[in-house]
C-alpha cells in the first residue's frame, strides 16, 4: 500500500468501510484477542456492496487526538497466522490482506478486506456482524437477508417458463407472473415450489425433480387442504415472514409432514433460516429416506452440516450429492459447481490436501467447460479463491 493512500484515509471520519484503533489487539487475553479481530474483519466483508470496494482496519491511530502511534510488528505477529486464525472459525473463508506503513516515522498496521461475493461470513458460533456507521454489531436476520439479495441477483428466467406451462394447460388452471414472482426464492438450491394453481377438482403446482428441473404435478381434492397449508406457509417463508411460517409449519399433522418431501424440505429451510440446523438435519434426512438419491436433499444436508460445523458429515453428503447428480437445467449445473468448490473447502478443512485440490481442480474444469452454461454466476472470485487455495496446499 501506498504511503499517499494511507495519509489519506487518516483524512477520513470513522465508517461503515473504515474503523480506526489506537493500538493493535491486546494478544494477553487470548480468547477475547480471537474474537475481537475475527468479529472487526467479517463486519469488513460483509459491509462491502460491490466488487472492487474495500474496507479498511487502520490499527495506530487514535482518531480523537489525531494523533500517531507506533505500533511494533513483532508484537502483531506472524501475518500468516492471523490469516489462520481467522479463518480457522470464519465461514465461508475471508480474504484479507495486511499492509504495514510508515507516517511520519510511526509504524501502522492497515488491514484491507476486499470485497466479498460469499456473505454472509459468520465467525463464533456462527454470529455475523456488519458495520453501522462506525461501530460494529450483530446483523439482524433483515439485514442478513439484504446481504444475501445483494449477492444473488434475481434472473428473469421464469417467464420462458411460465409461457411453457400455461400452453400445456386450460385457460381456468393457468398461472400468475405475479404469483410465480412472489415465490421466487433467493436461494434456488434450498428452496422447493415455484408455484401452485387451485381448481374446484384439485390442484396443479410445479415442483423441482431430483434433476433440478420443474415438473408439473396434480394433487386431487382430497388433497388440497394440505397443499393450501403448504403454500400459505411457503409464501409466508418467501416474503420473509418466517416466525408466521415456523409456527403455521408446526401445526400441520406430522403424518402429512413426513410423507410429504415438499413439506419436509419446505420445514428444512424455514428451520435452516431460523437457525434450527438440527431440526432441519432431521427434515432433510427423512426427506432422503424417501428419495435417496435426489440430488438437491443430497446438497442441503451437506450445506446444513457446515453450517454445524461438522465437515466429516458435509465431505459425505457434497460426495454423495456430486455422484447421484443427473441435472441438465443451468441452475442446476451451477449448484453443482458450487457444491466442487464447498466439498473441495471442506476437504481443505478437514487437512485433507490431496483431495481439496483435486475439487478445486474440478471445480476450475467446470469453469472453463464451454458446453456448461453457468456464467450467470460471477464466478470470478470463486476462481481467485480456487487458485489461491491450491497453491496454498
Amino acid at each position: 500500500m501506498e504511503v499517499k493512500f494511507a495519509e489519506h484515509l487518516l483524512t477520513k471520519p470513522e465508517s461503515e468501510l473504515l474503523d480506526f484503533k489506537k493500538e493493535f489487539y491486546h494478544k494477553s487475553d487470548k480468547r477475547k484477542y480471537n474474537k475481537e479481530i475475527r468479529k472487526d474483519i467479517t463486519a469488513m466483508a460483509n459491509s462491502t456492496k460491490y466488487k472492487g470496494q474495500s474496507g479498511y482496519i487502520v490499527i495506530g491511530y487514535c482518531e480523537q487526538r489525531e494523533a500517531l502511534n507506533d505500533i511494533d510488528y513483532q508484537a502483531v505477529g506472524d501475518e500468516a497466522k492471523i490469516q489462520n486464525l481467522v479463518n480457522d472459525v470464519v465461514k465461508p473463508r475471508v480474504r484479507f490482506i495486511i499492509h504495514k506503513v510508515s507516517i511520519s516515522n510511526k509504524r501502522l498496521l492497515i488491514i484491507e478486506v476486499p470485497y466479498s461475493a460469499h456473505k454472509p461470513h459468520a465467525s463464533e458460533q456462527g454470529t455475523v456482524y456488519i458495520r453501522v456507521g462506525s461501530s460494529t454489531q450483530k446483523a439482524s436476520s433483515d439485514q442478513i437477508d439484504t446481504m444475501v439479495e445483494n449477492i444473488f441477483e434475481k434472473k428473469d428466467v421464469l417467464r420462458p417458463l411460465l409461457n411453457y406451462i400455461n400452453s400445456e394447460l386450460p385457460i381456468e388452471h393457468q398461472l400468475n407472473i405475479l404469483k410465480i414472482e412472489r415465490m421466487f426464492v433467493e436461494f434456488p438450491h434450498l428452496m422447493i415450489p415455484t408455484f401452485s394453481a387451485f381448481t374446484k377438482g384439485g390442484a396443479t403446482y410445479s415442483n423441482r425433480n431430483s434433476d433440478g428441473e420443474l415438473v408439473t404435478k396434480s394433487i386431487n381434492s382430497s388433497g388440497l387442504k394440505y397443499l393450501k397449508e403448504y403454500e400459505d406457509i411457503s409464501t409466508a417463508f418467501h416474503e420473509h415472514r418466517i416466525d408466521e411460517a415456523r409456527k403455521a409449519f408446526s401445526k400441520v399433522d406430522n403424518k402429512v409432514v413426513f410423507d410429504s418431501e415438499d413439506f419436509l424440505t419446505l420445514g428444512a429451510a424455514i428451520y435452516t433460516k431460523n437457525k434450527e440446523l438440527q431440526q432441519a438435519e432431521n427434515m432433510l434426512k427423512r426427506a432422503l429416506q424417501l428419495q435417496p438419491n435426489n440430488y438437491w436433499n443430497n446438497s442441503k444436508v451437506a450445506y446444513i452440516y457446515c453450517l454445524m460445523w461438522e465437515n466429516e458429515k458435509a465431505a459425505i453428503y457434497y460426495e454423495k450429492a456430486v455422484s447421484c447428480f443427473t441435472g441438465n437445467s443451468d441452475e442446476a449445473e451451477a449448484n453443482l459447481t458450487q457444491d466442487y468448490f464447498y466439498l473441495a473447502h471442506t476437504y481443505q478443512e478437514l487437512k485433507l490436501n490431496n483431495f481439496a485440490k483435486l475439487k478445486y481442480k474440478d471445480f476450475l474444469e467446470r469453469l472453463s467447460d464451454p458446453g456448461l452454461n453457468i456464467h450467470n454466476v460471477d464466478w470470478s472470485e470463486w476462481k481467485e479463491l480456487a487458485i489461491e487455495n491450491i497453491s496454498s496446499l
